[in-house]
Formats: structure tokens, C-alpha cells, sequence
């Protein structure tokens, strides 16, 4: 377990003007982090960046102390409703559902490389994106808007938006999670509770497939995973759905009180297990990929009076080689060791 500076636990934590950053620069140790509804996570193995939706910030963390980095945080970031993160192509990049732009940050650095600013056509509601062939690929609900929902390609060396797509064959309905396998991007619609499967070499849907066999259920998809040929779906009713993505096939539900799903919204592997966050239920599932079955219910606290003020409520993931780092809406990150499923440490701490 790594040593973490000691910190101040609060919901709402004013910080010295020495750890906020306008422009990079390299934090003295701080006396307090700041996470505000950490809604996103990336990590590369050496820096755990955690996106902050209220405040605008993103905030890096080094991975083997634990310490602060960097507080990104500034007019010059164009941050407003952080939605998602994304690692790739030499640079962090940030989705800002606020103002329908996408941010593009030098991980060296923290130096603003640029941002990406579409129209009402080309970003609209962007909820999600995925970084495949040179393309981001965004998810546009466009809500309360005279445009369709869409999918749309921004090429990461121009930032030239490449492609928009709305055909109503990919039966987009407020697009929300997206992934992609062999090729394929998967679009999960929460609206009307479908997968859209599109061909991103010739942009025609393979296939539109229900999220659930049952609609009755009435849950909406919130996250994909692809793994393999499998794609992975949580389900906001309390349901893990299994695909094979080679035909759409649909290969296993898994539900039921001892899985503890409740409200899953993120979903993480580690080669041969399957995390699920559950939101609603305070709690952590681990599922061995190969068949679906139960290994783990993570619930709360964990059992230490040093952490007895924290408790888990999942809203994202990130791993490295060890440590599952999960952010929490009672505004702290947890780090889990994912081979023995205890709590090695929370920040704050």
C-alpha cells in the first residue's frame, strides 16, 4: 500500500492558491486535493488523471505515491461539464459536454494544445467518445435540438470534423455510451434501449440489436465494454448483458440479488475478470469473463475504522497493472487492489 499525503475529507474543500494552476507548472505538495463530482478517469500506468464535472478541472495524480501532479483548471482549458476522458495519440484528451468541445492536453506538460470546437451539426450533446483509426469518435444526443442524434468522426491530427452520421437505419436515440471492437462502433441508445452496431470503414450499420431480451425490464443501457469478440453491456435496471460481436448474438444476461447490481454505470477489465460499478448500490461486481460467473460483492466501507468516513459510490474506472482506482460520488478516489478486493487507500485521505 503507497503512502498518501495526509488530507482533508470534505464535501466541499477551498484549496491554497499554491495547487490550483492555471498554466503548467509543478505542484509543492499539496495540503488538500479537490474533486468536485469526479465523473471521469484515465490512467497510463505512471499518472491517474481524474476529471472534475462540477468546477471544471482535471486533476493528475502520480500513480506510486499517490501525490498531486498538476490541477488543470482555467479559462484557457475551455473545461465546462467534463463528460469523459481519453489517453491516446501523445495527448489527454477531454470531453466537455458543457459547451460541446473537446480539449486536447499535453500529458507532459498539462499545456493546452488546442480545442476543438464543431457546430450544431457536428457536436451537439456530446456525451461519449472513443479514440480509433486517427478519429475521435463522439456521441451526439443533440436534446432540445433541430438536429438528429448523430455519431461523429473528428480527425485527432486536423480536428477537422471527418464525418457526421444520423442515418436513421443506426436508430439513434440520445447516443450515451459508445465502443469499439474489430472495426466496429457500438453506440448504446439509453432512450430506446438499442445497440447500434456501424461499420466505421463504409459508415452503414451491421446491426441494431435490443440491450435486453426482455423490454419489459425497462432498463436502458449506460455502459459498453469490449472484450475480445464480446461486447459487454450494463443495463441501468441491475443487468450485465453478454454479446458476441462477430453476429450480434446475444449470449448471456446476468441479474439477480447476489450480483448486487444496482444502477451499474461503468464497467472495467483486467484480463479475466469484468468490475461493474454499481451507482445505486454502493458496491463493486466481480465477474469471472469466461462464464459469467460471481467472484466478488464489494459493498461500502471497508472493513477499517481509518477509513470509517468513506464509503464507495461508483461512478468511474480506471486500472493499472495492480490497482483498480475507482472515483466516487462522495467526491474521493479509491484505490483498490484487485487481487485481494480490499481498499489499499482513498484519496483524500
Amino acid at each position: 500500500m503507497r503512502t498518501v499525503a495526509a488530507l482533508v475529507w470534505a464535501t466541499a474543500l477551498l484549496v491554497a492558491p499554491t495547487t490550483l494552476h492555471t498554466s503548467p507548472a509543478l505542484a509543492s505538495t499539496p495540503s488538500q486535493f479537490v474533486f468536485s463530482n469526479p465523473i471521469a478517469l484515465a490512467d497510463d500506468g505512471q499518472h491517474l488523471w481524474v476529471a472534475n464535472n462540477i468546477g471544471g478541472s482535471v486533476v493528475e495524480i502520480a500513480v506510486s505515491s499517490g501525490k498531486i501532479v498538476r490541477i488543470l483548471q482555467g479559462p484557457s482549458y475551455g473545461f465546462n461539464s467534463i463528460r469523459r476522458l481519453v489517453l491516446g495519440a501523445g495527448a489527454l484528451w477531454v470531453l466537455n459536454s458543457g459547451n460541446d468541445t473537446i480539449t486536447e492536453v499535453n500529458v507532459s506538460t498539462g499545456a493546452v494544445i488546442r480545442i476543438i470546437q464543431g457546430s450544431p451539426e457536428t457536436l451537439n450533446g456530446v456525451t461519449d467518445f472513443v479514440l480509433y483509426g486517427g478519429h475521435l469518435w463522439v456521441a451526439n444526443s443533440a436534446e432540445l435540438s433541430a438536429y438528429p442524434p448523430s455519431v461523429s468522426a473528428v480527425n485527432v491530427a486536423t480536428g477537422a470534423v471527418d464525418f457526421v452520421g444520423s442515418s436513421p437505419s443506426y436508430q439513434l436515440d440520445q447516443p450515451g455510451a459508445l465502443v469499439v471492437e474489430h472495426g466496429h462502433l457500438w453506440v448504446a441508445n439509453p432512450a430506446n434501449g438499442l445497440m447500434s452496431e456501424i461499420d466505421l470503414k463504409t459508415k452503414l450499420v451491421i446491426r441494431v440489436v435490443a440491450a435486453e431480451s426482455n423490454h419489459s425490464y425497462g432498463g436502458a443501457p449506460t455502459a459498453l465494454l469490449a472484450e475480445g469478440r464480446h461486447v459487454w453491456v450494463a443495463n441501468s435496471d441491475g443487468e450485465v448483458t453478454e454479446f458476441d460481436a462477430t453476429n450480434g448474438r446475444r449470449l448471456r444476461e446476468i441479474r439477480g440479488s447476489a450480483y448486487g447490481l444496482s444502477n451499474p454505470v461503468a464497467l472495467a477489465k483486467d484480463g479475466k475478470y469484468l468490475w461493474v460499478a454499481n451507482n445505486d448500490g454502493y458496491s463493486l461486481t466481480k465477474i469471472r469473463l469466461s462464464d459469467g460467473a460471481l467472484i466478488a460483492l464489494i459493498k461500502g466501507a471497508p472493513n477499517s475504522s481509518r477509513y470509517a468516513s468513506y464509503g464507495i459510490q461508483p461512478r468511474a474506472f480506471a486500472l493499472d497493472s495492480r490497482y483498480l482506482w475507482i472515483a466516487s460520488d462522495f467526491n474521493a478516489i479509491a484505490e483498490l487492489n484487485r487481487s485481494s478486493g480490499q481498499i489499499a487507500a482513498f484519496i483524500p485521505h
